[in-house]
């Protein structure tokens, strides 16, 4: 039986069909791109400064490789577009390292991913995080581990290590080290704001109307706290109070003027999620290139 040859027709055909499915890969690849780099920026921005209490880079540095690989796979998405249009051999091997190297970026993210689960899980990182706190936090040659923690209790909202929260201080070098009386209980990174007073005192209270008279004492935090700022304000309704430099008002209880949860939990469950996405992101992102890469150099 003769062997059927390709027609000019049926050559075309297939030419523009191989083009159509690598220009669909680099599209794809390029919207990948952009998610990608979205979450590796929203990872250095949210827990950049989490080297310092996690003991380990492992979760910057594999964000800052997404981050590369973001750059990089946007960057080159026009060469390769033009590459597999006018089906250049020399442009093509261009776009073929790019693509190899960006391979090889991603398996690294992975691996720097994989690392910091490992640390998290073997308890590494909350042994770091613990010392962090007893010995390095508000030491004179180490502003990076005091600005670390005020940065994290500020954004999770949190005060200390453990289920102790503000009790982890009483130990602390920090605490012990002050020489003016009376001493600062919890640095202000601890104290709630004015923004957060309102919303955990203040909404139910508003939102029913309820007389003055008629307050419970948790309401009531809520009015002293409405006098001194407004609902969108920032700052500290009453630092001295937070700290422990001056007695809390009346009767009202400490958690309304200090954060009492403490911060490791919220800290280990944030970083173990990042981390497991970064390792997802870099697992899909190697495979598209592999998948963009076959399309692209498939035989024509």
């Amino acid at each position: 039986m003769p062997l059927a040859r390709c027609s000019p027709a049926n050559f075309q055909e297939s030419l523009q069909v191989s083009k159509f499915m690598a220009l669909a890969g680099h599209t794809m690849l390029m919207l990948l791109s952009i998610g990608l780099l979205g979450f590796a920026i929203q990872v250095l921005v949210e827990y950049g400064y989490s080297s310092p209490i996690s003991g380990t880079n492992s979760l910057n540095y594999s964000a800052g490789l997404a981050l590369l690989v973001g750059i990089l796979s946007f960057a080159s998405a026009p060469l390769g577009f033009y590459a597999t249009i006018i089906h250049d051999a020399n442009l093509l091997k261009a776009h073929m390292m790019i693509v190899c190297v960006l391979s090889m970026f991603c398996i690294a993210s992975l691996g720097l991913g994989y690392v910091m689960q490992n640390d998290i899980l073997s308890g590494y990182v909350k042994t770091w995080a613990n010392e962090s706190l007893q010995s390095e936090y508000g030491h004179p040659d180490n502003k990076q581990a005091t600005e670390a923690w005020d940065s994290m209790q500020r954004q999770l909202a949190c005060c200390g290590m453990s289920e102790e929260g503000p009790k982890d201080y009483r130990s602390s070098a920090w605490l012990l080290s002050q020489i003016e009386y009376p001493r600062r209980l919890v640095p202000e990174s601890c104290c709630p704001t004015c923004g957060t007073i309102h919303e955990k005192f203040c909404y139910q209270f508003l939102l029913d109307k309820v007389s003055v008279e008629n307050a419970t004492l948790l309401e009531k935090v809520c009015i002293l706290a409405a006098q001194k700022c407004d609902r969108s304000s920032e700052i500290f309704p009453d630092p001295e109070v937070c700290t422990g430099r001056r007695a809390l008002p009346g009767m009202v209880p400490a958690d309304a003027y200090r954060h009492q949860l403490g911060c490791y939990e919220l800290f280990e469950h944030d970083l173990l999620a990042h981390a497991q996405r970064l390792s997802i992101f870099a697992t899909i992102f190697a495979i598209i290139l592999i998948i963009n890469f076959t399309l692209t150099f498939r035989p024509r």
